[in-house]
């Protein structure tokens, strides 16, 4: 991977990312994961270092805009929690196609979380325009001799399900509100 630093906007580090492995196209990263203390090093958890430089992509500069790429350099981050992807922010890693025979190489996120149950929480939640890519996921406890069920990988919020969310509030305080002015017309004896 070659970095290229640009110059700072805001409070990010842009730098222009040219991946280690064979790619269509090389990008601009606002952070690294690094740049927030993630060692990729397949024994420290990374969470809590993911976690941060994506919502350092959030609300920033005056206009409060949100977006950009976090890079994920190669290597093996442990990821025992969760992590929420927010509006337009993607995580972006370093990915080599597979070969037959050959360990996997370029950015892997060893899953831990939710061993043993489907129904918890996903290791990744997407809001809307948010992405992933360049990046292999790894669950290091499953064995093909021992399956357990692990929640989604990767969810997306769609717009549909905010909007689903709000209206469903919109309507419990109009419901609420109908009902306490029911209330009242029969306390008063007008019926209505």
């Amino acid at each position: 991977m070659t970095v290229i630093g640009l110059s700072s906007l805001y409070a990010q580090n842009w730098r222009l990312i040219k991946p280690a492995y064979p790619t269509k196209d090389a990008f601009v990263a606002g952070y690294s994961v690094t740049d927030f203390g993630a060692k990729g090093d397949g024994i420290t958890d990374d969470t809590e270092s993911f976690q941060k430089g994506l919502n350092s992509l959030t609300n920033v500069g005056p206009s409060k805009v949100n977006g950009g790429i976090l890079f994920v350099p190669a290597g093996k981050y442990v990821i025992k929690g969760n992590l929420n992807i927010p509006k337009g922010v993607t995580i972006r890693g370093e990915w080599k196609k597979p070969e037959k025979g050959q360990p996997i190489e370029g950015t892997i996120l060893m899953a831990y979380a939710g061993r043993g149950d489907e129904n918890a929480t996903p290791l990744i939640t997407m809001e809307p325009a948010a992405g992933v890519m360049d990046l292999a996921i790894w669950y290091p406890e499953q064995t093909p001799d021992n399956i357990v069920p692990y929640p989604a990988s990767i969810v997306m919020l769609s717009l549909i399900h905010i909007l689903r969310a709000h209206e469903t509030g919109r309507n419990l305080v109009c419901r609420l509100l109908l009902e306490k002015k029911n209330k009242k017309s029969k306390k008063n004896g007008s019926g209505e």
